[in-house]
C-alpha cells in the first residue's frame, strides 16, 4: 500500500511506534546517445542517512536518468509544491520530523542542506559528475516526475529506519518502509516474508 502502508498497520496497532516522513525524489534523464554507459552506476552508500544518493540508472526505453533527491515534503501524495497534502499528512509528518530532530542519529539540519538545493538541476548535476565526470557536457536533462519516498522514523528513538519492517498480526503481514518499489533482492526478500509468516492459531 506505498506510503499508506503504516496507517494500514496501524488500523491492527502494527506500528504505532512509527510516523512517516515523505521525502520527494526528483530525476532528470537524458538520450543514451548524449551520455553512453554500459551498466547501473551507484555511489557508496551513506553512513548514516538511509539514502543512496544520486545515482545513473538504464532505463528500458534507451535513457540514462539520474537521481534521486530526498526532500523532504508535506504529503505522502505531493508530487507537486501546490497540491497532494492533507492536514492528517501534515500532522503526522510534523511529529516524525521533531522526533527527528531531537533524536541522536541522524543531523536533520545537515540532511535539508544537502538535499534541498538538488532540486535545482545544476546542482543535481554536479553531484552526478563526481561519479561521471561526462555529465556536466550533456546539454539536455529532461525532468522527469517525481517520486515520494514513504521514509519511517522510530518515534521513541527519532531514527530513521535504515532497512524493511516486517509486522505479522493474525493473518495478515505488513511490510514496512518499503522505499524502494523494485529493488534487487525482491525475489529473496519475497521468500523471507513467506517465511516468516506464521499462520494464528485460530
Amino acid at each position: 500500500s506505498g506510503a499508506q502502508a503504516d496507517r494500514v498497520a496501524k488500523t491492527l496497532n502494527a506500528a504505532n511506534e512509527y510516523a512517516m516522513v515523505p521525502f520527494m525524489g526528483v530525476y532528470r534523464v537524458t538520450e543514451a546517445a548524449s551520455l553512453p554507459l554500459r551498466t547501473l552506476v551507484y555511489p557508496v552508500p551513506h553512513q548514516i542517512n538511509p539514502f543512496l544518493g544520486v545515482h545513473f540508472t538504464l532505463t528500458l526505453d534507451g535513457r540514462v536518468k539520474i537521481g534521486p533527491t530526498a526532500i523532504p515534503v508535506l504529503g505522502r501524495e505531493q508530487y507537486s509544491w501546490k497540491e497532494g497534502w492533507s492536514t492528517s499528512d501534515l500532522v503526522e509528518a510534523a511529529k516524525g520530523t521533531l522526533s527527528l530532530i531531537r533524536g541522536k542519529s541522524h543531523d536533520f539540519s545537515e540532511l535539508v542542506k544537502s538535499e534541498w538545493p538538488k532540486i535545482f538541476e545544476r546542482r543535481l548535476v554536479s553531484e552526478a559528475s563526481e561519479l561521471v565526470p561526462g555529465a556536466t557536457t550533456v546539454k539536455k536533462w529532461v525532468r522527469k516526475p517525481p517520486g515520494i519516498r514513504a521514509q519511517l522514523v522510530h518515534l521513541p528513538t527519532g531514527r530513521l529506519e535504515q532497512d524493511f519492517v516486517i509486522r505479522n498480526f493474525l493473518n495478515s503481514t505488513h511490510v514496512l518502509n518499503a522505499v524502494s518499489p523494485g529493488w534487487t533482492s525482491s525475489i529473496p526478500f519475497g521468500k523471507h516474508v513467506a517465511e516468516s509468516f506464521v499462520l494464528p492459531n485460530l
